[in-house]
């Protein structure tokens, strides 16, 4: 990893690790740049989540990430969050079933010339961007995506290079390049009446990913979280938002 520095994991995800000496393993991080999103420091990380997430960056597991579970858990605030802490760039797409592949690659736009009219130039999409930075491509919510799209993804997944017909360009992907891909119901169980529009997922798609599952908070961490973001509330009401939270989601 080029430019890198090293952080302790412990700096990367607070408490998560309860063993002092993993806590306090180096690791290689990035010094940030335009695309490397912003912290939020009340995130919490789980122990198993931030496991999963060292296995995908690190450990030479995968380099294709799969987030399931419900509605805002924060399976994408988890990748950000990561990001941000770690310096790496990140390309978040919001998917949805019109998508095209194309938009992920990137089109013709015109452009202005300095010293007057126009011409046309290629911009390149979120995943070639990804692809030559070394950056990681979030496909939020990506099994909106219609079947032909991910097929299109498939070889990219396996790490193979990109032809943009185009431009005639072949994009080899940076040693750092890594897919995040969110999804609610991606098994199509009962939850998919939950989640229109969303399409069923191959088994070949799903043998690409390392796979993790996020789920809400436990009602003590939720609490931390907001007496951190919202120092204003007091203690039993905090409580009180928690506990009617807890009981929405039971209900549903």
């Amino acid at each position: 990893m080029s430019a890198a520095t090293t952080a302790t994991l412990a700096a990367i995800f607070g408490g998560a690790f309860r063993d002092p000496q993993a806590a306090q393993r180096e690791v290689p991080v990035r010094p940030g740049g335009p695309f490397t999103p912003a912290d939020n420091p009340s995130h919490a990380f789980s122990e198993d989540h931030a496991r999963l997430l060292v296995a995908w960056i690190w450990a030479g597991v995968s380099k294709n990430l799969m987030l399931t579970g419900p509605t805002g858990s924060g399976k994408s605030s988890m990748v950000e969050v990561f990001a941000a802490r770690t310096g790496w760039p990140l390309f978040r797409v919001a998917c949805h079933g019109r998508m095209e592949f194309q938009e992920l690659v990137g089109a013709w736009r015109m452009s202005s010339l300095p010293g007057g009219g126009q011409e046309w130039k290629w911009a390149d999409g979120p995943l070639l961007a990804a692809m030559k930075f070394g950056g990681i491509l979030l496909l939020d919510e990506g099994n909106f995506l219609h079947p032909a799209v991910i097929g299109g993804l498939n070889t990219i997944l396996d790490g193979a290079p990109l032809l943009v017909p185009e431009t005639g360009e072949m994009v080899t992907p940076h040693p750092d390049f890594r897919v995040a891909f969110t999804a609610n119901a991606v098994a199509h169980d009962s939850d998919a009446a939950n989640y229109r529009g969303i399409q069923r997922q191959s088994i070949a798609l799903l043998d690409r990913f390392l796979v993790g599952t996020v789920d809400y908070l436990p009602s003590l961490e939720e609490s931390k979280i907001l007496h951190a973001k919202c120092r204003h509330l007091a203690g039993p009401f905090i409580q009180l938002l928690v506990e009617v939270a807890g009981d929405v989601r039971e209900a549903f």
